[in-house]
């Protein structure tokens, strides 16, 4: 079960590394196509942008894993333990109720906008908004686990 928890976990950190490559790609192509070759790439900008939203959202939430999120530490460290666990538990379910804002509004989107196409790759335009559902859902699971582990009294997991 943890090794699966743990392939399951692996699975938006390789998404984005591969949207990291493909914005590298898109953005080397799109150079060289408009200023070398002298013809824009009439889906590049597409690319790029879906890339940097998809990007945002999931790296958002991985952002959550690491510690990331907004935290003055220097103020936290200052406090006695309990305070601390007190404090971290809040933060960490202001994060999740963003997620639960986040995630039902993605949703929405995803569904008002999955008749449209986009221009350049002709694309669903749904799977752009998706990425805030999927990133909301994200949120909300791995602020969860944050708040049982602050909870539970143990540090933040930055992996």
């Amino acid at each position: 079960m943890a090794r699966a928890l743990r392939v399951i976990n692996l699975i938006p950190r390789v998404v984005l590394i591969i949207l990291m490559i493909i914005m590298l790609v898109d953005m080397m192509l799109g150079v060289f196509f408009r200023y070398v070759v002298g013809q824009a790439l009439p889906w590049s900008e597409e690319v790029g942008t879906l890339s940097l939203i998809w990007l945002t959202f999931v790296g958002g939430a991985i952002g959550i894993t690491r510690g990331s999120h907004f935290a003055i530490h220097l103020f936290l460290e200052r406090l006695d333990p309990g305070k601390q666990r007190m404090l971290r538990t809040v933060i960490a379910l202001l994060i999740m109720g963003f997620g639960v804002v986040l995630a039902p509004y993605g949703l929405r989107l995803t569904i008002s906008n999955s008749t449209s196409i986009t221009p350049g790759l002709g694309l669903n335009l749904g799977v752009q908004y998706a990425s805030a559902f999927i990133g909301g859902v994200l949120m909300i699971c791995y602020a969860g686990a944050l708040a049982i582990e602050a909870l539970q009294g143990r540090e933040e997991h930055h992996g």
